[in-house]
């Protein structure tokens, strides 16, 4: 495997992982506070958690990748991974609790 697709499927297992921390931090009940405020938190973790991961993967990549490639490859699929599993992880935990 290349590792442009190593890059590419990895970044879409994070984006999963940092869907599934979204919607647990968007879930929570922040009584004193407005309720955009839990979704605001799970877009910046999203975000934190993809420059994080930029900064461990460019030191994984970066004999075999430029550092433009490193950053965007795999962007759309972090992206959509990330808005399916919140969204299919925020509206179980509404389901169910």
């Amino acid at each position: 495997m290349k590792a442009a697709d190593k890059l590419y499927y990895a970044r879409a297992v994070i984006g999963f992982v940092a869907g599934v921390g979204s919607a647990l931090i968007s879930g929570l009940e922040l009584s004193p506070l407005p309720f955009f405020v839990g979704w605001a938190l799970g877009m910046a973790w999203a975000i934190a958690l993809y420059v994080a991961t930029y900064k461990v993967l460019k030191r994984y990549f970066l004999g075999e990748l430029k550092r433009r490639d490193i950053a965007l490859l795999g962007l759309e699929a972090y992206v959509l991974m990330w808005l399916m599993s919140w969204t299919l992880f925020y509206t179980l935990l509404g389901f169910w609790a």
